[in-house]
């Protein structure tokens, strides 16, 4: 929270602001600031708030965390050539004209050292010859590490962004140094990215050095990843303004599900696949810090929308991100949550993850479903697509055996499964009378009830 006495300014001169919603401001100003603000903020609203700064100004001094650099409530941590793509959307160059003068600084916090571009419009690049002549002059060091930048100029590129997945194992083994000793001396960039692997167990070299050949692995799940983003941005056009704001009658398994969430006030919660986010606004209400992901962009948009609407937009970030690379630090949250998430990714992988991402102590719920009834999976294999039964689930899904369950649970150190409901005819219903006809709905739930 905005304590008043902290600030170093007149208290008419600040003013607090959801940066989630767009900036509107009564005037334009000669110089817009954004100092590692960006990061905090998830990945749907970048094109946003570079659009809002450059509506208020010809030049803006920013700064944004990079990949591995860390922090509290980071969402979207990107190398500068992020920005700076779009910058240019609105003809806005990156001028590298401050880091050489606080390179050796000791006043300097590491990250506006390392992070720190002015951007400026065109008409301030012809009123200003001298700032055009620095333009693109960018290098950008290691993540969390200093080295000066060299003289030449350079595309805005990071020269570790082959390196990237990387970047946060390093990140994990320079938390142990402190101070001075976290970044590198000065050298050419050839050396750092060398020097980059001091700070890296031979396992992790082992890794970078077997990229290439899990290069073939990365496209296909790239592939998967563009087709289920399709999927659910078609499933999100279907959804109104109205479905986001209707209210909820929960279930005794909803309930039970998030209760085995433990006490969420003021905790991390990570949910996993948030689709338009019903239960990441359902759990903020309980309490939790909600950070929700989905790979569909759509989906996300609605999750932001949804949870704005419901008075909890201050306790909803959402992101959207690929569930098999979870882009947070190990340990930050307390609890990871998820519906129908796990079957559509490879299960091993996908735990490994969520095991890593949990602080200490922390718990993992999860409902899915289920690969067991025999019945069901011959309907599923047989009969979902074809004769005018409709198909509800992606091509790159499918339910949780056995096998594959277990290669999820196997990361944690205790494991529980319940079958708090039993659900056969209920399916029944929706494919055939899309639980629209009482008669048929009362039936069916009264069949799944005895069994």
């Amino acid at each position: 929270m905005f304590a008043p006495d902290q600030l170093m300014i007149p208290p008419a001169c600040f003013r607090a602001t959801d940066l989630s919603r767009p900036l509107r401001l009564e005037r334009r100003f000669d110089l817009a600031v954004c100092l590692e603000v960006a990061e905090h903020l998830p990945e749907s609203l970048a094109e946003r708030l570079v659009s809002d700064l450059v509506k208020l100004a010809p030049v803006v001094l920013f700064s944004a965390a990079i990949p591995g650099q860390g922090g509290t409530g980071h969402l979207n941590e990107r190398f500068p050539s992020y920005w700076a793509e779009h910058f240019r959307k609105w003809d806005y160059t990156p001028i590298d004209c401050l880091r050489s003068q606080i390179w050796k600084s000791d006043e300097v916090d590491f990250w506006y050292v390392q992070n720190t571009i002015v951007y400026a419009s065109m008409s301030q690049l012809s009123a200003f010859p001298a700032l055009g002549g620095r333009g693109q002059r960018l290098w950008y060091g290691v993540a969390g590490c200093r080295a000066p930048p060299p003289a030449p100029a350079r595309p805005i590129s990071h020269p570790g962004e082959a390196c990237a997945s990387q970047s946060a194992k390093a990140a994990k083994s320079r938390r142990s140094l402190s101070g001075r000793d976290r970044f590198m001396r000065p050298g050419a960039p050839l050396k750092v990215l060398k020097r980059m692997h001091i700070y890296c167990t031979s396992q992790h070299i082992k890794e970078a050095c077997m990229a290439e050949a899990d290069v073939a692995n990365v496209a296909i799940s790239a592939d998967i990843d563009r087709r289920e983003a399709a999927y659910w941005d078609n499933d999100a056009r279907s959804i109104t303004e109205g479905d986001l704001t209707e209210s909820v009658t929960l279930s005794d398994a909803v309930r039970l599900r998030f209760d085995s969430c433990g006490d969420l006030l003021d905790k991390k919660l990570l949910d996993v696949g948030c689709g338009s986010g019903l239960w990441s606004v359902l759990l903020a209400q309980r309490g939790a810090q909600v950070y929700a992901i989905d790979i569909s962009p759509e989906m996300v948009a609605l999750t932001q929308r949804r949870a704005t609407l419901n008075g909890v937009g201050d306790r909803v970030l959402a992101k959207t991100m690929s569930a098999r690379k979870l882009e947070f630090p190990d340990g930050f949250f307390d609890c990871v949550h998820g519906q129908d998430i796990v079957h559509h990714l490879e299960p091993g992988d996908f735990g490994r993850e969520v095991a890593r991402v949990l602080a200490p102590g922390g718990r993992a719920v999860f409902r899915e479903n289920s690969g067991n009834n025999p019945i069901l999976m011959w309907a599923r294999n047989t009969l979902c697509g074809r004769f005018g039964i409709s198909k509800w689930s992606s091509d790159d899904e499918y339910p949780l055996t056995p096998k594959r369950r277990n290669a999820f649970t196997r990361h944690f150190s205790s494991t529980r499964i319940e079958y708090p409901e039993f659900r056969m005819f209920h399916y029944v219903d929706a494919k055939f009378f899309h639980r629209k006809v009482k008669a048929a709905t009362f039936l069916c739930d009264g069949i799944d009830g005895l069994l």
